[in-house]
């Protein structure tokens, strides 16, 4: 009997540990392949990730996630937001209950992530846990592959054409396109990159064991080679998210692993950021056309610098949405005109969308479209949400103990800090799916720390 249930929980892990495979694929490749295939076909590789996170709520109800402390808290956390989330789904329901059902989709199946990931990997499953982080680490290559192609490319080429073939030309910065990778917007690409940095270190600093010297040295060749095409891959979209966004993300991390292990950090941090300035440095010096772009996003203009302009950007994505809210109606300013309105995809399936889109309604940054869709309640209970998330995975990195995953935590927990306070989570699923990939492994090194700990005192 007990080794049956052995059994099936082994098997159980395997098939979540391959569902998580699956959904970081089409993460990364939805863009590319959907250029390759009709559009209806297309479309469904678009609502693959959700058909992926639907089956991954199924394996979590057969599991025994909920015996772990920190997965029952986001299973609790699940469960509670969905009954805060009731006013505005009613108020969304009233404009079209099929909006109403993919904007609770919107905002919450995506938390299953969270949980799948310490569910797949246990401590004693660890040496996968590495092996699923290396697999994220090895497909920075092909990205950045395709992305240098695009960049020799022409704007017409079908590589560098949107996934339903129009130009992407009106999101040049210069004349000079920016490049999407295997992704469907640039902007998909460059949030990839802010979790990839984060990724790299993590294979750095939890590596997986080599079974001789020649695959030890190949790894440490494979990492140097990874290091050198994140920084083409960053440059080369010409977006400030990928550069400013991982610097932010890497900067956090350092920080906080300084705190945890200043010993281990200063000798591998310096190491690591060696690494990288030298080939920044010969990077710019042999191929500065990978570069032109985004040293073009970053010139001052004639009216405001570099500096004033992003600043501007930050201010308006953080208190541009004050100045229209005050003037709706008392409806639509505490609960909102509709969740999930504004994200890509729902005019495919709403015709109230529809509408909205035809009317020019159209918002960028969360805060604004948070409150857009869901009103001021919404903006209260969905970024409180975000902000507890970040507390408790702030205790968890508080609690580890041992250098090398205390280091791999503390890059996790500045990726988590950053993209839980500034990302678009509402309306950009792949953004929100890594996100909550990130917590989910933060909760798994969580887990092995206690393990390892534990077996240390005996």
């Amino acid at each position: 009997m007990i080794k049956n249930l052995s059994f099936l929980k082994e098997n159980l892990r395997l098939n979540v540990e391959r569902l998580l495979y699956a959904l970081v694929f089409i993460l990364i490749f939805e863009g590319i392949i959907r250029k390759l295939l009709p559009s209806a076909v297309g479309l469904l590789i678009f609502f693959l990730k959700d058909i992926f996170s639907v089956v991954g709520l199924v394996l979590v109800a057969k599991s025994i996630v909920k015996e772990t402390v920190q997965s029952s808290s986001i299973y609790h956390l699940r469960r509670y937001f969905l009954i805060l989330l009731i006013p505005v789904l009613i108020n969304t329901n009233f404009r079209d209950p099929k909006l109403a059902l993919f904007g609770l989709k919107q905002y919450m199946l995506y938390m299953v992530i969270g949980m799948l990931v310490p569910l797949a990997f246990t401590p004693d499953r660890i040496e996968r846990f590495k092996k699923f982080i290396f697999y994220i680490t090895l497909t920075i290559i092909p990205t950045t592959f395709i992305a240098v192609m695009q960049n020799s490319l022409s704007a017409d080429h079908w590589l560098n054409r949107s996934v339903d073939g129009s130009s992407l030309e009106a999101f040049s910065a210069g004349g000079l396109l920016r490049v999407s990778s295997t992704f469907s917007f640039t902007g998909q690409y460059s949030w990839f990159l802010n979790i990839a940095c984060v990724i790299l270190v993590i294979s750095f600093c939890l590596p997986t064991t080599p079974d001789n010297v020649f695959k030890k040295r190949l790894k440490l060749f494979l990492i140097v080679f990874v290091c050198i095409n994140f920084i083409i891959g960053a440059f080369i979209t010409g977006g400030r998210t990928a550069v400013l966004g991982s610097g932010l993300v890497m900067l956090l991390g350092f920080l906080f692993a300084v705190i945890k292990a200043p010993q281990k950090i200063i000798t591998r941090g310096l190491i690591l950021i060696a690494v990288m300035g030298l080939s920044l440095t010969a990077l710019r010096i042999a191929k500065p056309e990978f570069f032109k772009v985004y040293d073009l996003r970053s010139e001052d203009k004639k009216d405001e610098t570099h500096t004033e302009e992003v600043e501007g950007r930050l201010i308006k994505d953080t208190f541009g949405w004050t100045v229209w809210v005050a003037d709706q109606d008392l409806i639509p300013f505490l609960f909102g005109n509709g969740i999930g309105a504004m994200s890509n995809g729902a005019d495919k399936i709403s015709l109230y969308a529809q509408e909205v889109r035809l009317k020019g309604a159209t918002t960028e940054g969360e805060l604004e479209t948070t409150a857009w869709e869901g009103g001021m309640y919404l903006v209260i209970i969905w970024f409180g949400m975000r902000i507890w998330v970040i507390i408790m995975c702030f205790k968890l990195w508080n609690k580890i103990q041992i250098n090398n995953t205390a280091i791999a935590a503390s890059f996790l927990l500045g990726y988590i800090i950053v993209v839980g306070l500034v990302g678009t989570l509402s309306r950009q699923p792949p953004i929100s799916i890594w996100w909550w990939l990130a917590i989910g492994s933060l909760i798994a090194i969580s887990n092995l720390d206690r393990y390892q700990s534990f077996n240390k005192k005996i």
